[in-house]
């Protein structure tokens, strides 16, 4: 698990998925792999709320940026919620081909404009 973790560091690999198919690799069953890669996210996403709760309690953002800021994370928290719902789901009932492809064909689209502008310059 602390390898797929690792390899996630890596631009476009993403993060939920290295961890389920590390989890998957290991023998866990799709739920179980899916809640385990939700898990694990769980200590990374509440130290970067509390670093950034800490930078702002020391007054490191702009007047009048803290309402605004509050509404971004309400969001994102509902957003959040809401997609572990989805991935859920999915990881009970369907599979994950459809979102393989996707971030095969999406990865290869960026590598290929990162190659295409190292070519222009």
């Amino acid at each position: 698990m602390g390898i797929g973790q690792a390899l996630a560091l890596a631009p476009g690999v993403s993060r939920a998925g290295a961890a389920l198919t590390a989890a998957r690799l290991r023998g866990l069953s799709r739920p179980a792999a899916a809640a385990l890669a939700l898990q694990a996210a769980l200590p990374v996403s509440a130290g970067a709320a509390a670093l950034k709760a800490v930078r702002l309690a020391r007054g490191a953002s702009p007047d009048g940026a803290l309402p605004p800021m509050a509404a971004g994370a309400g969001a994102s928290l509902a957003a959040g919620i809401a997609a572990r719902g989805l991935f859920e789901r999915l990881a009970a009932t369907g599979s994950y081909a459809p979102l393989a492809a996707y971030r095969i064909a999406f990865g290869g689209a960026v590598l290929g404009g990162v190659c295409a502008e190292s070519h222009v310059k």
